[in-house]
């Protein structure tokens, strides 16, 4: 027919049966439909890096690589190896306007993406990085990877380009910790709060306020907020028997 957008799923993420079945599709729809644009469900510095190699543009290797954050079995399996292996082929055989792209569309590279600018505007205009991080600074409440305070405070302390080949990013602040525990990695970087969760773990040092973004966790009444529990949720997060809970976990409640 003459649809132009086709959207292929699968019951289950990572079976082979499904995902050689949309290969072929998609190999159909570029080939017998003049497709043009193939967008997948992964992060879209990954897939570019992916789409530069696909269509043939050249461009510096990346120090990083594609897919390698969690869940890697999504795209870095043998039945995309094979398509992505195709369509480079395949893009060879076309004009350079004709070739087929392939793009991300996840945001969970938001953070990357931030560290990647912080780390250029560190190098050519530090006044401009700390004005970029007063403005990502905004963000750091849906913060979920402690990776970014700590790349931002080794930066800050000068200590990041010694020690940039000895860093391992787990997947999260709780496998950094089993890391540790289990003295399968010499130090973690993690939250405070979260190391209080791990008995077998020992805080060696913390780093600066000032070497990172502020980490904060705002919480506010919305104007359309017309029960009178709303209010009384937030009047009892602000008592004072709340922040003795807070502290008592490691938190300060802000004024």
């Amino acid at each position: 027919g003459s649809t132009r957008i086709v959207l292929l799923g699968e019951a289950t993420h990572g079976t082979s049966e499904f995902y050689r079945m949309r290969e072929r599709i998609t190999r159909d729809l570029i080939i017998k439909k003049g497709f043009r644009f193939v967008a997948i469900e992964a992060d879209w510095p990954d897939a570019a890096r992916v789409d530069h190699y696909v269509r043939h543009f050249q461009y510096p290797p990346s120090e990083w690589t594609a897919f390698a954050r969690f869940p890697t079995w999504m795209w870095r399996n043998t039945e995309v190896h094979d398509f992505v292996s195709w369509l480079r082929k395949h893009n060879g055989t076309v004009e350079r306007n004709q070739r087929v792209a392939f793009h991300g569309l996840d945001l969970y590279s938001l953070y990357d993406s931030i560290r990647s600018v912080l780390n250029y505007l560190d190098e050519v205009d530090p006044d401009s990085a700390r004005v970029a991080r007063e403005r990502y600074g905004c963000l750091t409440p849906w913060q979920r990877d402690p990776a970014t305070y700590g790349h931002a405070a080794l930066t800050h302390l000068g200590l990041w380009d010694g020690v940039r080949d000895q860093v391992a990013q787990a997947d999260n602040v709780r496998a950094t910790l089993a890391l540790v525990a289990a003295r399968e990695a010499p130090l973690g970087i993690v939250y405070a709060t979260d190391a209080q969760a791990d008995p077998r773990v020992t805080v060696i040092g913390q780093f600066p306020d000032d070497s990172h973004p502020p980490i904060t966790y705002p919480v506010a009444l919305l104007a359309q907020a017309q029960d009178a529990a709303d209010r009384a949720f937030l009047d009892a997060l602000s008592a004072h028997e709340a922040q003795a809970v807070f502290a008592a976990e490691g938190f300060t409640l802000a004024r």
